[in-house]
């Protein structure tokens, strides 16, 4: 802006003959030279705002109020026997917003996927981050193999359970380095079937500092389990064809869990899955048409 001032006033001054062309020359060069500055102050005051941002997020995590503990002094830890996870009437809000989870009954059986769906802000990332226990839910449990979350310490629940959110970042370096990440000790051999499921390669073709999509949601699966089989899959689904795919889907709407079953038999029942499954027919085949 400054510099586009400089030059109006030059174009102004010449143009009313109170200065020639070349004698502005010795006014734009110097003005040009004294913007330098400026413009570093003002990059640099972009960054530190940037920074502030970055710093308050930060801090905002380490403020957080840590989660009770179980005292593991002199007890055994409670044995999870399978992966089945039961959510059983589960009520749960983030503070100041108001109940999100309304009496959410609902069983994940420990093998096959199963899938989520329902509206945005229904509440399906939240059941997520209540088996990771990132939350403790207000009223009911939220037990994997039979034992409540809040049973095991973090570390235990966690060595069980996987999360790997839309938005997922890896080391620029590669697959194997980045499941050593959360598997330091982790045998050579096993490593290597967490890059053989996820169709990588050792070190993945890239977009900027990020690997694309699905490889990457699954190196990152694999630098949070290390080691060890795939027991189940929740995913949150919008894609239709991975939401037919999946061996169970449950519908997620105001809080609870209306309807659940098979893609064919919550199509049958002709309730809100048959109704979100017609609606995002019709709007695939509007796109495909307006091509």
């Amino acid at each position: 802006m400054a510099f586009t001032a400089l030059v109006a006033t030059r174009a102004a001054l010449v143009t009313g003959q109170q200065l020639t062309a070349a004698r502005t020359i010795p006014l734009v060069v110097p003005g040009i030279a004294m913007l330098l500055p400026l413009e570093a102050i003002v990059g640099t005051s972009t960054a530190l705002s940037a920074w502030q941002a970055s710093q308050q997020r930060v801090r905002s995590v380490l403020d957080a109020p840590r989660l009770p503990e179980p005292d593991r002094t002199g007890i055994v830890a409670p044995r999870i026997a399978d992966h089945r996870i039961d959510f059983d009437d589960v009520c749960f809000g983030y503070p100041g917003r108001g109940p999100l989870l309304r009496g959410v009954d609902l069983e994940i059986v420990a093998a096959g996927t199963t899938a989520l769906v329902g509206v945005s802000g229904s509440g399906k990332t939240t059941l997520t981050k209540l088996i990771a226990r990132f939350h403790d839910g207000d009223s009911g449990a939220v037990r994997i193999g039979g034992v409540d979350v809040r049973d095991p310490t973090a570390c235990e629940v966690l060595d069980q359970v996987s999360v790997v959110f839309q938005d997922v970042f890896l080391l620029d370096t590669t697959i194997e380095e980045n499941i050593r990440v959360g598997n330091p000790p982790g045998s050579a051999s096993a490593l290597p079937s967490h890059g053989r499921c996820a169709k990588t390669p050792d070190r993945s073709s890239r977009r900027g500092d990020r690997l694309a999509g699905h490889r990457e949601r699954c190196g990152r699966a694999g630098r949070d389990r290390g080691t060890g089989p795939r027991s189940y899959v929740l995913i949150i689904a919008h894609r239709l064809e991975t939401v037919a795919a999946a061996d169970r889907i449950a519908v997620l709407h105001s809080g609870r869990i209306i309807e659940s079953g098979t893609h064919t038999e919550l199509l049958g029942a002709a309730g809100r899955y048959a109704e979100f499954w017609n609606q995002r027919h019709r709007a695939d085949g509007s796109r495909l048409s307006n091509r």
